[in-house]
Formats: structure tokens, sequence, C-alpha cells
């Protein structure tokens, strides 16, 4: 096989394969507020047939590590955030479901959602969810790049070469 064809067989293997789960922003805002980034379809640490855990999640808003468990929409729906040393909670907030698909494998939502806190969280909060904005491309779009960077001295280096005589 040549060269050429190996390039360009392994541009097309890298551009035909999936690519990663998007990053996704979360941002509560309201009577509390706080931030971070979770994967866009997580594996939980812990899941039931209402709601799923994921825990050590780092937020600057939090001193420690917090459990974020998300419920489903037929048990309140929202979220429920939990220090991770101490215990306690920090919201706990109905609303709408903030996923689709089983709480064993979840997909998060975009958008933005109204939450109402509930027990010894009470208050009015609204959950952004967006898709973080990722400025390195993907590896299939390097490859691609490379492979028509190849095809183009490929062509130039095999172009017939002319002779100017002046006579």
């Amino acid at each position: 096989m040549r060269p050429i064809h190996m390039v360009l067989a392994f541009a097309t293997v890298l551009a035909t394969s999936d690519a990663q789960a998007a990053i996704y922003n979360f941002s509560v805002t309201g009577d509390y507020t706080a931030s971070w980034q979770l994967d866009s379809s997580p594996l939980p640490d812990i899941f039931g047939s209402m709601a799923f855990t994921l825990e050590d999640v780092a937020s600057p808003a939090w001193a420690n590590a917090g459990h974020l468990s998300f419920f489903l929409g037929e048990a309140g729906g929202g979220i429920g955030i939990l220090d991770n040393q101490f215990g306690s909670l920090i919201l706990f907030a109905r609303g709408d479901q903030l996923f689709t698909g089983p709480t064993s494998a979840p997909t998060f939502k975009t958008g933005t959602f109204a939450l109402t806190g509930v027990n010894s969280t009470p208050g009015n909060f609204s959950l952004a969810i967006s898709e973080a904005t990722n400025a390195v491309p993907e590896p299939a779009t390097w490859a691609l790049l490379l492979a028509g960077f190849g095809l183009t001295g490929s062509a130039l280096r095999r172009r017939r070469k002319m002779t100017v005589t002046y006579g």
C-alpha cells in the first residue's frame, strides 16, 4: 500500500470514530450561587430508581468536594448538593428533571431551569447548563488537516516540470 493511501485510510478511521462526550458548565444563581463542570453523559457513582449521584465533584463554591444528586421528574426533579467532608446539605431544590435516559446512564439536558429550594435550603434558584467551549480541535480534525496537506504536497511534487526556452 502506498504511503499516501495509508495516510488517507488512517484519516478516514479517525474521522469516523466517536468523539468524546462534551463537557458541560453548570451554574446555580439566586439565593445560592455555585458553578462546576461535568461530562455531558457521566457514569454515576450511585444510581437507583429515582435518582443518581456523582461523588467528589469540585467547585470553587465548596470548601470540600461535593456529592451531587439528580432526581427523576416523578421524584420531584431537581438537584441535591451535599458537602463531602461534613455531610451537610448545601442545596436541595426541586424542579424539572435535568437529564434524559435512565439513572444508570444519564445525559444532561442543556438550558436554564427554575428550581425551588425545600427543607433546610429554601429559596428560588436558577440552574443553567451549557456546553463548555473547547478551542482545541478534535484528533479527527487534525488528521483530516494533515491528510489534506499531504495530498497537496504529493500533487505538487508529482507535477511535471516545464522547461522554458527562449529562442
